[in-house]
């Protein structure tokens, strides 16, 4: 009796995590531009989520030449399509800015870029070239170089 009650336990519960695990999609079009006169990078992706607060982009990291410069820490998206986020950085030419975002429940996506003269640098994944108009989104300071993302939600 006790084995037919666990395996039909287990069996629900495996079924309904794969249920939750197939909703759950990864960013992807993460596209960045780096403005040299105002020191920012602007990170853009596409992030599909039905319900933000469960499902979101958790973290992103940006990276100067492989060092890690700046978490940002995420309890909430924006919209349940996109998310966008400017980073104060200081990047001179020749310096390549890379941007890992991670989802809390279905894989990462990453860019980079390589900082030339002039501004309006961009970089590109997915082979996709555009820019897209960036939404502030102010983050506080939650540790040493980690921010967390505060919403009016």
């Amino acid at each position: 009796m006790f084995q037919k009650m666990l395996a039909y336990f287990l069996s629900v519960f495996f079924s309904l995590t794969f249920v939750f695990m197939a909703q759950a999609t990864p960013p992807r079009d993460l596209t960045l531009e780096y403005d040299q006169a105002a020191r920012t990078l602007h990170i853009h992706m596409t992030h599909i989520s039905a319900n933000v607060r469960k499902h979101h982009i958790r973290r992103i990291e940006v990276f100067k030449n492989d060092e890690l410069v700046k978490a940002i820490r995420l309890v909430i998206q924006d919209t349940g399509r996109e998310l966008s986020q400017d980073v104060t950085v200081e990047a001179k030419k020749g310096d390549v800015l890379r941007v890992k975002a991670i989802c809390n429940q279905a894989g990462t996506a990453e860019s980079s870029i390589t900082v030339s003269e002039g501004d309006g640098v961009q970089g590109k994944v997915g082979g996709k070239s555009k820019t897209q108009k960036v939404q502030k989104t102010p983050a506080v300071e939650a540790e040493p170089a980690v921010e967390e993302k505060k919403s009016g939600y």
